[in-house]
């Protein structure tokens, strides 16, 4: 996001409601962490992560690609992910595949 659109809204939001879905690429979840940083620097607001995820090939959707190889791998990024964005003093929330899970079952 620009900086002069986070010095603009800053005065006006309570907390900055981040969606992020790093990649299971080398830095990608760094480079995701290190942006989110700077946007909670820059404004001083507490960042809830409102949605974060990645996708695999599975049996229904065989060519689904551009992320995690597997399940495995991508159950391994949820993970990395949560404790990454938990280990951050300014994230105060998240939601993902529990909320995702919810909103499908609601759904039909």
């Amino acid at each position: 996001m620009p900086e002069p659109v986070l010095d603009a809204m800053a005065p006006y939001v309570d907390v900055l409601s981040v969606q992020t879905f790093p990649g299971p690429g080398p830095g990608s979840l760094d480079a995701a962490l290190e942006r989110i940083g700077r946007w909670h620097e820059r404004t001083t607001r507490p960042v809830l992560i409102a949605d974060t995820g990645n996708w695999c090939p599975t049996i229904m959707s065989p060519d689904r690609t551009g992320s995690a190889r597997d399940q495995r791998e991508r159950g391994a990024g949820y993970v990395a992910a949560a404790e990454a964005f938990a280990a951050l003093p300014c994230v105060w929330g998240g939601t993902g595949a529990a909320g995702w899970r919810t909103r499908t079952a609601a759904s039909g």
